[in-house]
């Protein structure tokens, strides 16, 4: 507890003279939970920064991006070449989601079984059909 005695010390101040106990446990608690929420605010905002750092990293180790000027990068051809497989990967993965319904007035229940492991497939299948209007 780093800030201990600088908390009690600031509620005490901030109190005013005739405070209860109370009011100055409360003051000190506020000022200890704001200390700690500002650490851990600073410690996601670095351990983010430093994310960002290493994909950057990456990327340049495996010769996707080269730096082009001060803070600027440009796409290397492998990393062009990357994308288009990307995007290909993707458009192929699964087919479309849209799908008419044809006979509104039957009564269809739907069950299936797809393992956690397999999540983007069992998004597809509910939003296919949501838009066939079975959910």
């Amino acid at each position: 507890m780093g800030g201990g005695i600088s908390d009690f010390l600031e509620s005490f101040f901030v109190a005013g003279y005739g405070a209860s106990f109370k009011r100055m446990e409360y003051l000190r608690n506020k000022a200890e939970s704001g200390r700690l929420r500002d650490r851990d605010q600073r410690e996601k905002e670095q351990w983010l920064r430093q994310r960002y750092y290493d994909f950057l990293y990456h990327l340049k180790e495996d010769g996707l991006i080269q730096k082009d000027g001060e803070d600027k990068f440009k796409l290397t051809l492998k990393g062009r070449f990357k994308i288009k497989e990307l995007a290909k990967a993707k458009k192929c993965a699964l087919p479309s989601v849209s799908y008419s319904r044809e006979d509104s007035e039957s009564v269809i229940i739907v069950t299936f079984d797809i393992p956690e492991k397999d999540r983007r497939k069992r998004a597809w299948l509910r939003s296919a059909l949501k838009n066939i209007a079975y959910a």
